[in-house]
């Protein structure tokens, strides 16, 4: 067992279109809502090594580790340094000593999906060494839970479609559940992407915040519904194919 090396990769993403609506229940109230996004060349990489003595749980981008001498003794803590990847172990539940080893592209806060695409990579990498046998799909709703978990608020799914699959996609969001349609074929362009959107209308955000002094983590950014106080939206929708964009 020592000998096994487990590396897993996810890219981050753009979004293109239908942010937030990912969230349940938001969705069941916007008939044919769907979010557009695109995976993009920045990933999340993961790296988990069989042998050791305990758990070593490393993050080089964020220079954090910890140490535990068992999965019980992981499973036991009330609080973590690397609250994702340990929520991730104590659900896949591996056996033996391992290091879990992370590394991000993507800057801190840079809105591109890091967490979700690092949550998605270490599903995989853990789903391997268990031989769990999950499928993407699983992983995707797994990575949104633990994150919500962890994060102490709603989440989505949007994030994570892009990091499982890759490529541009639609994420239909209807009664039940979600469903992806690849946007592909020969010669795929932003215009083609563009299609999946009925319409665009012009928008202003006012952001506010009811902490004092803008001193807020991620975190609170999220509980604080983004920072988003108003939308001010025009009242004509044009088509998309109609603009120059």
């Amino acid at each position: 067992m020592s000998s096994v090396r487990i590396e897993a990769i996810a890219p981050t993403r753009i979004d293109l279109a239908g942010g937030t609506l990912d969230i349940w229940p938001l969705y069941l109230f916007h008939e044919g809502a769907l979010t557009l996004n695109v995976a993009i060349g920045l990933y999340a990489r993961c790296v988990l090594t069989a042998g050791g003595r305990g758990i070593w749980l490393r993050s080089h981008d964020t220079a954090r580790s910890e140490h535990f001498v068992s999965l019980a003794a992981l499973q036991a803590q009330r609080r973590y340094r690397l609250p994702l990847l340990a929520e991730l172990v104590k659900h896949f539940q591996p056996r033996g000593s391992f290091t879990l080893t992370t590394d991000s592209q993507a800057p801190a806060g840079a809105g591109i999906g890091g967490s979700s695409a690092m949550a998605v990579a270490l599903c995989a990498a853990l789903d391997r060494f268990t031989g769990a046998g999950g499928t993407r799909i699983a992983w995707i709703h797994i990575s949104r839970d633990v994150e919500c978990k962890v994060l102490g608020v709603p989440t989505g799914t949007q994030d994570h479609y892009p990091a499982a699959f890759g490529g541009v996609a639609a994420i239909h969001l209807e009664t039940g559940g979600e469903r992806r349609e690849r946007l592909a074929g020969t010669g795929v362009t932003s215009a083609g992407a563009l299609q999946a959107v009925a319409g665009v209308l012009a928008a202003i955000e006012i952001i506010d915040s009811r902490i004092e002094g803008w001193k807020i983590t991620l975190v609170d950014t999220i509980a604080d519904n983004a920072s988003s106080a108003r939308v001010v939206v025009g009242g004509r929708v044009i088509a998309a194919d109609a603009l120059d964009l």
